[in-house]
């Protein structure tokens, strides 16, 4: 069984929460830049011939109007997640994402070193309560901007150290 719980839903984005309890699949188009977040268990996702399999902690970015299936299998506890679908009006930097192709199809465990990764994790705590939905996507707009800014910034350093090296 699969249960995906709309928590906001407005004109920049949309928040859901999604349960897994047994062997299920799911297929989906995103409707905006969308990431996957994994609260519990792991979620493997299929979109254009590659599989990317998300553990606890981590979390996917995919593309505007990218379809996917994701394929959930559950051996002893429900698997939970949370998917925020950003419009990209919501911020004009947003579309400058598509310039860094690192962030796509790349799983990332941020929970430990990136306030995105904090911010997923306090945000799963809150479940069961009311969200202010435009507050969480404004927050996690600008966290996910800082986030590739760090990503290219790493991109280029390591860049420069090869090259030194060689």
């Amino acid at each position: 069984m699969f249960l995906n719980t709309q928590k906001y839903r407005g004109a920049f984005g949309e928040i859901k929460f999604s349960q897994a309890e047994s062997k299920s699949q799911f297929q989906g188009k995103t409707k905006g830049l969308a990431l996957k977040y994994v609260a519990e268990g792991i979620e493997n996702y299929r979109s254009n011939g590659a599989t990317i399999q998300l553990k606890k902690g981590q979390f996917l970015l995919f593309k505007e109007e990218e379809k996917y299936d994701v394929f959930f299998e559950n051996k002893k506890s429900p698997i939970e997640g949370i998917c925020i679908d950003l419009n990209l009006n919501l911020d004009e930097k947003l579309i400058d994402l598509y310039k860094n192709e690192l962030l796509f199809k790349t799983t990332f465990d941020c929970a430990a070193f990136s306030p995105l990764g904090n911010s997923f994790q306090n945000f799963t705590l809150k479940i069961n309560e009311e969200v202010n939905g435009l507050e969480v996507l404004n927050s996690i707009s600008s966290q996910l901007i800082l986030f590739s800014k760090e990503i290219l910034d790493l991109e280029m350093k390591l860049d420069l150290f090869a090259k030194k090296t060689e």
